[in-house]
């Protein structure tokens, strides 16, 4: 895995070769589930791989954290964007309520995670 960064962008090289085993009967997939198949392709043990994914999970936030745009090739672009402020309605009172502004991260798939969905039973 190749990291490099300059000033608050990171980006991650991802590697493509690793084997997901995942139980079909449930399409929720945890940070437990991630380790437990890093810790089998690379022969480390599942605490150093949890260990592994929660620094990453916690560079990724940090990084957005700081204003940073983070992204992982072959993956996605994750990216803190504003909203807005504006006036909403109370769906069962029809009252104006007014919605502040707020930083909210968004995910743009990259080109190959796009063509990994499409291939799958989902995207199909």
């Amino acid at each position: 895995m190749n990291k490099t960064s300059n000033n608050n962008q990171i980006a991650i090289d991802v590697p493509t070769n690793l084997v997901y085993n995942k139980d079909m009967t449930n399409n929720n997939t945890t940070k437990k589930d991630i380790a437990n198949t890093i810790a089998m392709d690379s022969g480390i043990t599942q605490i150093q791989a949890a260990q592994l994914v929660q620094q990453t999970l916690d560079a990724i936030a940090n990084a957005l954290r700081d204003g940073g745009r983070i992204e992982l090739r072959d993956f996605g672009v994750f990216e803190c964007k504003t909203r807005k402020a504006r006036i909403g309605r109370n769906p069962k009172t029809g009252a104006s309520v007014s919605i502040p502004e707020k930083v909210v991260v968004g995910f743009k798939a990259g080109k190959k995670m796009e063509e990994t969905i499409q291939k799958s039973p989902i995207g199909a």
